[in-house]
């Protein structure tokens, strides 16, 4: 078993003075980009097993090229345009935050919540 590697794109959506809190997991890997350009998505991605994104909406073409995905977190906007159709055939979990980017501490939390429950569900990633 490793480390689930944990992706965040698009974080300089969040105010500079918020950042997302610890988790209290044992063995993760957490990557955080502030912006990610279209020709590194799949490169950067392509790592995660569990992926945030805040402002960028997966389409099933951008799932075809993560097969290491497991669940997808995102706020309300950006879960609302991802395919949840291939989503669900590729048997990733969707939550969508219920705090949106305007109120960034509750979203950050609510996003560490979703996490920890997620790595309490699977555990560490099998490779």
């Amino acid at each position: 078993m490793h480390p689930t590697n944990i992706v965040v794109i698009d974080s300089a959506q969040l105010p500079a003075d918020v950042d997302f809190p610890l988790l209290q997991a044992a063995k993760y890997r957490w990557m955080q980009y502030p912006r990610v350009a279209p020709a590194d998505f799949i490169d950067i991605c392509s790592r995660a097993d569990v992926l945030l994104s805040l402002a960028t909406p997966l389409s099933a073409a951008l799932l075809d090229e993560l097969p290491r995905l497991k669940a997808l977190i995102a706020p309300p906007g950006v879960a609302t345009a991802c395919d949840r159709q291939a989503l669900a055939q590729r048997g990733i979990a969707l939550a969508a935050t219920a705090a949106g980017l305007e109120n960034a501490v509750a979203f950050c939390r609510e996003t560490v919540d979703a996490i920890e429950a997620y790595i309490a569900d699977h555990g560490t990633s099998p490779r």
